[in-house]
């Protein structure tokens, strides 16, 4: 899922596709979105574990070395 690259998507449609994944028993991979925030690596991260969690989608952040900028330990955590 490109959130990072159609930030438009909006929060609920991004459930929606999470809940389908889940439905499936497949798995997601998601760019998270809003790279220009300071905390976009966490604001990205927490959506991608939000929506797991309310779900049931097992997810896969991509790129979460690059995308978490400097709060890679905050992000791992959270995952």
């Amino acid at each position: 899922m490109l959130l990072g690259y159609c930030q438009e998507t909006s929060a609920d449609e991004y459930l929606a596709v999470a809940g389908l994944a889940a439905e499936l028993g497949t798995s997601t991979y998601t760019h998270v979105r809003e790279l220009s925030r300071p905390d976009s690596g966490i604001f990205g991260a927490a959506e991608a574990v939000t929506a797991a969690l309310a779900t049931g989608a097992h997810m896969h952040i991509c790129h979460v070395n690059s995308t978490s900028t400097r709060n890679i330990d905050r992000v791992n955590e959270m995952i």
